[in-house]
């Protein structure tokens, strides 16, 4: 395809006064990059200008606190517009996406009974918990606070536009304070900001009505609403439509549809196995109703996709999060008709885990430099050495594309015929095939960059002296563990591995030992096939090693798929019989057919070791070192490729 199949995605669109430059929207993703009081850091003004630098026409930013403490989701490193002192370092960051030609938005932000503020005493519009976090009851709001909170999104607005933004976006979604209005399973209130459609929008309406007055009414208002909450009692597409209608009387200028929470049974972050473009629909029916520019957001991630949305009329621009993380040069390589050189986002939500999970910055597992844009920089080697790469995984592939990108002699040897190491595997269970877009992606980086390749060549040392490289890079990988238990030698055991790679194998009644993400997922792989399948876990729960937005859905099919789970089980014999276990002082058996074992790998170290005492230089990275998941063999790939 070319740039004129993509004629949709590149044209201008007018949002109230402003105009931005084509279609593409980065919407609001936490980061943690501010500096602890929520100060602005070249770390955050790099991140939003390299995405400007890449073409997108309307950035969002991460979500922007109105009221601090309360109004807090993200603690001391979420960013507040509460004050004149934050205006500064908010002009940093216009200023740097102005440069390149870019639009920006604040989002205006009040976590309400959503806030993760240690210490913060969560406020709504009613007395009504969250569903994940039914212990903390919040307070209802009076109206005067009410009318202090409309009052604090207005003077954010305000230091908005002072500081240089082309507009702003209220947070009306995902289960913070204005959804919770909005809600008539969260508002329960008697007064006028509670009941029916009209005094459940009432704030939104007065907030938007004071930024007119504090910012001027040629100031565009954004508003993102949810197209379905996805929660019994909560808002659905046809009341979302009244709503949408209402503030579009109201002076909104745009509407970003959206859906789900975190206590909604699917969250607004689409794991793999959800389909692209998946929330399309809600902003479809918006538009319909409305005359303003309405986004589209869920998971779109290809270019063909976003233009078939435009194109089709559902929606007048595209909202693309994720997939920004992965390649924030998406656009540019739109235009330049580079579709194989774009990044894929395989929706692994390791971004989400970092942030929201582990407390810590942005990341991406795809790119290693999402989040190192202001430190990190790509120069030329100051000399071309003769580098050999051993495995074809992940981190080896990454490490020999970035080697040979900065003008390194590069060869990557794998023992088998395909590339991908335990990236094919990961994509073989149901739901998971995304992960082979990375594998897709990588392949054609090598072929870019000239890097020679020997497949279904084993590495040994005569090899290695005979190729006699200036560096050897190690990335051999892992090997599965087995169980140091009776019978785990025997012909009905097998590894998780060989389950998804010779599913024939399989008998009609299978037990999974371990139940970690793997073991859920090859549980999965397996049960589609038609078989019984049972995983026997030690701890008191399954799949605690993955993200929580993951971890929900995977939940929901292994009860889809009917797969028993028993828990706080310790794997003590494997025979004809089955798998005897105890649980809680009791001896039990498992009838099987064929035992799988998912618990875990060791590193593959046969090369290093034969290499120990070799004269060439010789770095080991990957699984080789420690068993990892793909994000940091993907990252230590990227950092060895770039320091050779």
């Amino acid at each position: 395809m070319g740039k004129n199949d993509f004629q949709r995605l590149l044209e201008p669109v007018a949002i109230g006064s402003m105009t931005v430059k084509n279609r593409v929207m980065m919407p609001a993703m936490g980061t943690r990059f501010p500096a602890p009081g929520h100060w602005i850091t070249d770390q955050s003004v790099s991140y939003y200008a390299k995405r400007a630098e890449g073409g997108v026409g309307l950035i969002i930013t991460e979500g922007t606190c109105v009221d601090e403490p309360l109004g807090l989701s993200g603690g001391p490193r979420q960013l507040c517009i509460d004050g004149d002192q934050f205006i500064p370092g908010l002009r940093r960051v216009a200023e740097a996406v102005h440069a390149h030609g870019g639009k920006i938005a604040v989002q205006l932000h009040h976590a309400g009974p959503n806030t993760h503020f240690e210490g913060a005493s969560p406020v709504a519009p009613s007395p009504i918990p969250m569903l994940n976090r039914p212990q903390e009851i919040p307070r209802e709001l009076s109206r005067e606070e009410i009318r202090g909170i409309v009052k604090k999104f207005a003077l954010g607005a305000k230091r908005a536009k002072q500081a240089g933004f082309d507009a702003v976006e209220l947070l009306c979604a995902h289960g913070y304070l204005l959804n919770r209005f909005l809600s008539p399973h969260a508002n329960r209130r008697k007064d006028e900001y509670g009941g029916g459609t009209a005094n459940r929008v009432r704030i939104i309406q007065e907030i938007v009505q004071s930024i007119q007055v504090e910012a001027g009414r040629n100031f565009p208002v954004i508003c993102k609403v949810p197209g379905n909450d996805y929660v019994e009692g909560g808002i659905v597409p046809e009341e979302s439509v009244a709503i949408c209608q209402i503030l579009e009387k109201s002076g909104v200028s745009a509407l970003v549809v959206s859906g789900g929470s975190s206590e909604a049974i699917f969250a607004h972050n689409a794991p793999m196995g959800f389909p692209q473009a998946w929330q399309v629909h809600l902003a479809e029916k918006v538009k319909k109703n409305v005359r303003i520019p309405v986004v589209a957001m869920g998971k779109i991630k290809h270019p063909q996709v976003a233009e078939e949305i435009l194109r089709d009329g559902k929606a007048d621009m595209v909202a693309m999060g994720r997939a920004l993380l992965a390649d924030p040069d998406f656009v540019v390589k739109v235009e330049r008709n580079e579709m194989g050189s774009i990044i894929p986002c395989i929706s692994c939500n390791y971004c989400f885990e970092r942030i929201v999970d582990g407390g810590k910055p942005l990341g991406c597992a795809v790119n290693p430099l999402t989040g190192r844009e202001y430190d990190t920089r790509i120069m030329p080697a100051l000399r071309s050495r003769k580098v050999l790469v051993v495995g074809g995984g992940v981190a080896g592939m990454q490490a020999a594309v970035m080697a040979a990108s900065r003008g390194h002699d590069v060869t990557l040897m794998e023992k088998d015929k395909n590339l991908g190491g335990q990236l094919l595997l990961a994509a073989k269970p149901p739901d998971k095939e995304e992960m082979g877009a990375l594998t897709t992606y990588l392949i054609g980086q090598l072929v870019k960059n000239q890097v020679k390749m020997k497949r279904g060549e084993k590495a040994t040392r005569e090899v290695v002296e005979r190729i006699n490289p200036d560096v050897v890079v190690a990335a051999t990988g892992a090997l599965p563990l087995f169980l140091p238990i009776s019978g785990a030698e025997s012909d009905m055991v097998i590894s998780s591995w060989n389950a998804l790679l010779s599913p024939e194998r399989l008998g009609e009644c299978v037990v999974v030992i371990g139940g970690g993400l793997v073991g859920c997922d090859v549980a999965c792989f397996i049960a589609a096939l038609g078989k019984s399948v049972t995983i026997v876990e030690q701890l008191d729960n399954v799949a605690l090693d993955t993200g929580s937005a993951t971890r929900k859905f995977l939940l929901q099919k292994l009860k889809g798929k009917n797969i028993a789970i028993v828990l706080k089980a310790f794997a003590q014999k494997i025979d004809r019989e089955g798998v005897t276990y105890r649980q809680n002082g009791e001896t039990k058996v498992l009838s099987a057919d064929t035992v799988v074992l998912a618990v875990g790998s060791r590193s593959n170290r046969e090369l290093l070791d034969v290499l120990g005492n070799a004269r060439m230089e010789v770095v080991a990275i990957g699984d080789c070192v420690a068993p990892r998941k793909v994000a940091q063999a993907n990252a230590q790939g990227f950092d060895v490729g770039i320091r050779l």
